[in-house]
């Protein structure tokens, strides 16, 4: 019987990198903050450490440079990966910008691991057709596995023309790009992300449970603010965002260590070892953004 993919992954920022809200935005708005990350993260290593699991954490370059041995000890049991240097959306930024930032955040995190980094996920998953130039710019400035494509309508974009939900492979000039994107279930006709964050602190967990039972392919994602019920509320957020940001808190620490005990998950980096590459759909992008072709298999 064929194995199941399950991979757990976690996006090391701070409560306050809060996406599209102009008043969490930038650095000078940052450093105002108390820092949380250092407690939440302390947890979630704890507790993976308790069931023998190994994630991808993609961490913020920012974060990282502010504290270098909290990195250090997430890479002594995990992979890491790299989460972009200042957490802006792809969509708002130029190829040159985003190069600028991944190159940044890249040789940031090789500096403080001293192993090359080669795993990014954009923030908020903010790829979208918007920014067709993406892929070939994450393989110039030399990432090889990819995990920011959300195959469905989100806040922060998504990318509902993608049209494929399960790891795949992306031709770019500077050689093939393996993507790893977020898995969908369609419910009454929507394509529905239900696998990690606000999803997963609000969807019941038996039904998230079932559905990533009868999946061959699942990726979860989560952030260790997740997990804080005692996070202060981020100023003048409207009250749909702060319902999706502050929703379950108080309940994911044990619906979480439930998803925990229920399956075994693992990094990208495992799972990307022993998968068959040339037996995954070959993607070429148009220079409109969209999925122009799925070529034959090399």
């Amino acid at each position: 019987m064929k194995k199941s993919i399950r991979i757990l992954t976690i996006d090391l920022e701070d409560w306050y990198h809060l996406l599209d809200h102009p008043l969490t935005k930038s650095p000078e708005q940052w450093v105002t903050f108390e820092s949380r990350v250092e407690k939440n993260v302390h947890w979630l290593l704890e507790l993976l450490d308790k069931y023998n699991i190994q994630a991808t954490w993609f961490c913020l370059g920012w974060v990282a440079a502010r504290y270098p041995s909290l990195i250090r000890e997430v890479a002594k049991r995990h992979e890491i990966g790299c989460h972009t240097y200042l957490h802006q959306l792809v969509y708002e930024q130029d190829r040159q910008q985003f190069i600028a930032d991944a190159k940044q955040a890249k040789s940031v995190l090789e500096d403080i691991t001293g192993c090359s980094i080669n795993t990014f996920r954009a923030a908020g998953f903010s790829v979208t057709p918007k920014s067709p130039w993406y892929f070939e710019a994450l393989s110039e400035v030399g990432f090889r596995i990819d995990s920011s494509v959300f195959p469905a309508r989100r806040q922060h974009g998504g990318h509902p023309s993608f049209g494929i939900d399960k790891p795949c492979r992306i031709q770019t000039n500077y050689g093939e790009l393996l993507e790893f994107p977020l898995p969908v279930k369609l419910v009454a006709g929507r394509s529905l992300v239900y696998s990690g964050g606000g999803y997963f602190r609000l969807l019941p967990y038996q039904l998230i449970r079932r559905w990533i039972g009868q999946s061959d392919y699942s990726l979860t994602y989560f952030h260790p603010r997740d997990f804080d019920p005692s996070q202060p509320l981020a100023p003048g957020l409207p009250l749909k965002r702060r319902f999706m940001s502050y929703y379950g808190l108080k309940s994911s620490r044990a619906k979480f260590e439930s998803l925990l005990r229920d399956f075994k998950f693992e990094s990208i980096g495992a799972v990307a070892e022993r998968l068959h590459h040339l037996h995954l759909p070959l993607l070429q992008i148009g220079d409109d953004g969209s999925v122009i072709s799925q070529l034959k298999n090399a």
